[in-house]
């Protein structure tokens, strides 16, 4: 299986074909194709091999699917960590956070596809927890976690808030991403609830601050 060596830090660039199959599913993506009815062909045919090529490298459609999402999300979070590293402060890289966020928000392969291609009836679904090895996932956990707390800890040190709760910290990380995310959403014009860009951001990030430092 393609996946097996996976590693959210080091994830080895894919082999010229997989790499042209999981294009072409990004691809198909875009095109508002539905993941539950796309078919083998569909994705050879998109990157140009043959449809058994796809068999030498993958036991089936649904893990080839899901290796491509994965692979995808993680080379975002890759895009966006090398961007983190760029920032100088707490402020600068929660803003940069939420600056991908926004470019990235039709574009959420963690959750929105991830629950389309599983959205056909159980069998399927299950078929598709089968086709994610567990150490990807924990790798990816494991990866989401350090980093995240990573930032928040640069917050305290800078002496933005009081908190030292490990978990509220996530949880007003969660709401901050929540919060921009609607925010800017189309949704929220339909209740009068949008804001642009920039004072979205400042919106949440002062919310955040303030539920840190909460006594």
């Amino acid at each position: 299986m393609a996946g097996e060596s996976f590693n959210i830090r080091s994830f080895a660039e894919p082999p010229e074909k997989v790499g042209r199959m999981f294009q072409a599913v990004i691809e198909l993506i875009q095109d508002n194709a539905d993941l539950s009815t796309i078919k083998v062909s569909d994705i050879t045919t998109r990157a140009g091999i043959g449809k058994g090529t796809a068999y030498e490298y993958f036991s089936s459609k649904e893990e080839l699917l899901t290796l491509a999402l994965l692979y995808e999300y993680k080379t975002r979070l890759s895009d966006l960590e090398e961007e983190l590293q760029k920032q100088d402060g707490f402020r600068k890289k929660i803003f940069c956070l939420l600056d991908w966020l926004d470019e990235n928000s039709g574009y959420n392969f963690s959750f929105r596809h991830m629950l389309q291609i599983s959205s056909g009836n159980a069998d399927f679904c299950e078929t598709v927890q089968q086709s994610i090895p567990e150490e990807i996932m924990k790798k990816m956990e494991e990866y989401l976690l350090e980093n995240g707390n990573t930032l928040m800890e640069l917050g305290y040190k800078e002496g933005l808030y009081t908190e030292r709760d490990p978990v509220k910290r996530r949880l007003a990380m969660a709401g901050l991403i929540a919060q921009f995310l609607f925010t800017v959403s189309p949704e929220a014009g339909r209740f009068q609830m949008k804001m642009d860009q920039k004072a979205a951001k400042e919106f949440v990030y002062d919310g955040m601050l303030k539920a840190l430092n909460k006594a």
